[in-house]
């Protein structure tokens, strides 16, 4: 329980990263009894208690972590302090143009508050314009990530970790305003009576069935929108497989997660060949699901 527990850093980071204030949690309380049967006196009655001496350690280690709170919040305030004017000191001076015309970029600046500073930069950063209106960001949110597809660079690569990083983005700007993507009731509600049915509650699930599903709809609703936006051209042949594979029976075939999607795509990218590329959307973008509507003129480039 030294100073060096105390600089705050580890949890300044964490908010940084999830865009939430760092908060300073209270320890536990000792979980062993205060009192023993006396050693000595054993097998009396009614018994013989002395204190516990593992009591006593634990509960003089809870109080010093407890005494120690204030003087961790302090460090905390101060690496918020210096890392907003870091993350300031960071953006280039368009950006920072962008920032000083918000409407609440004084209120920000005079708090130094760094969670709304690195809100504001991730929104621009997503092409959002930041509004007051939370519906109405959500809305754009929305509607970014609904068309995002992955791109070429200059040099007409694929850059999957790039696509990964701005696709999270987008997301964790979304949900970070209270938007999400599971709008799917029919289905959380039908996964949610496999979950019962599993669990020997055929026809009749519980609340955490309820979130079980909800919780895993989301997932691969995530999944499903990353791979969709996938190059066509990089990940076309992945597209297909999984198509014809669920056609064929597979019905766990398409993946569950972010992860599993970007593992997919990597492992599928190393054993195939290119995919062809529609003319009309620059070379790649990402997948419709509407391959039967679609009468554009193809190139095979392999």
């Amino acid at each position: 329980l030294d100073d060096r527990h105390l600089t705050g850093a580890k949890e300044v980071a964490n908010a940084m990263e999830d865009f939430h204030p760092p908060v300073v949690g209270r320890p536990a309380l000792p979980d062993t009894p205060r009192q023993i049967e006396d050693p000595n006196n054993a097998g009396q009655n009614p018994p013989v208690m002395i204190e516990n001496p593992e009591y006593v350690a634990q509960d003089a280690i809870w109080k010093a972590a407890l005494a120690l709170i204030p003087k961790k919040q302090e460090a905390i305030e101060q690496q918020l302090h210096a890392a907003y004017i870091y993350t300031w000191n960071s953006c280039n001076k368009h950006l920072q143009a962008n920032l000083k015309a918000l409407p609440n970029y004084q209120q920000i600046r005079d708090d130094k508050n760094v969670i709304q500073l690195g809100l504001q930069i991730r929104a621009i950063a997503c092409g959002v314009e930041t509004s007051h209106n939370k519906i109405y960001l959500t809305v754009q949110l929305s509607k970014k990530l609904h068309t995002f597809y992955q791109k070429m660079d200059k040099e007409e690569k694929v850059d999957d970790e790039k696509y990964l990083r701005e696709f999270n983005g987008i997301l964790d700007a979304l949900e970070q305003q209270g938007g999400t993507l599971c709008q799917m009731p029919g289905q959380v509600e039908a996964r949610a009576l496999q979950i019962a049915g599993r669990n020997n509650r055929a026809g009749n699930p519980n609340a955490a069935d309820q979130e079980a599903a909800l919780s895993q709809i989301n997932e691969e609703i995530r999944a499903a929108y990353f791979l969709s936006g996938a190059h066509s051209h990089t990940h076309g042949t992945l597209k297909d497989d999984l198509s014809n594979l669920y056609l064929a029976g597979n019905k766990d075939v398409y993946p569950k997660s972010v992860a599993d999607a970007m593992q997919l795509m990597e492992g599928w990218r190393l054993r195939n060949a290119p995919h062809t590329i529609r003319r009309n959307d620059g070379g790649g973008g990402g997948d419709d699901g509407l391959s039967f509507a679609q009468t554009a003129e193809v190139e095979d480039i392999s």
